[in-house]
């Protein structure tokens, strides 16, 4: 997207102690929380929505805007255990989202991989081509995910000093559907 088109108003460098009023925490699991401190924003990895799988499940949200957009975040995950994963999901409902996925098929490194994936109001769930990183790629990843007209698609780097590296665009895609 067009950096012109770039607007800044919801970004957080979560430079403080606590999350600001812009945010949305859902975490179904008592005993967790999010919490913010030295730059980043740490949420429980506890389970997933996907399919037959109904949580417990945790994330941070805000609304995002109309048109085309583009979210960008860094994240670090050690992939401990199989399915695992952090990164960013376009969320409607437990059952109608878009989820671009940094996600391990189990506790070895060689299993890390990235994923768009989603599931629709009938609660199909749908898969796209991923991508392998393996054991030499980062614990710590970029990843965006954009809309351009009707179409989510969804990207990522690996960490580089605190910065993104070569982007990798993933091939599937998802159609935005009644995800607004």
């Amino acid at each position: 997207i067009d950096g012109e088109s770039c607007v800044f108003e919801r970004s957080d460098e979560f430079d403080g102690t606590e999350l600001d009023d812009r945010w949305t925490v859902r975490i179904d699991e008592p005993g967790f929380e999010a919490t913010v401190g030295g730059g980043e924003l740490v949420i429980p990895i506890l389970d997933e929505i996907d399919g037959t799988r109904t949580g417990p499940f945790s994330f941070v949200s805000q609304q995002v805007p109309d048109g085309d957009w583009s979210v960008t975040t860094r994240v670090t995950v050690e992939h401990e255990t199989n399915w695992q994963q952090a990164g960013l999901t376009l969320w409607q409902s437990d059952g109608n989202f878009i989820k671009l996925g940094f996600t391990a098929d189990g506790p070895d490194p060689d299993q890390r991989r990235f994923e768009v994936t989603s599931d629709d109001p009938t609660d199909q769930r749908h898969f796209g081509p991923d991508i392998n990183v393996g054991a030499d790629f980062p614990t710590t990843a970029w990843m965006r995910m954009f809309r351009e007209g009707n179409v989510i698609s969804g990207a990522f780097a690996p960490d580089v000093d605190g910065e993104p590296g070569d982007w990798t665009t993933l091939a599937s895609t998802r159609v935005a559907s009644g995800v607004d």
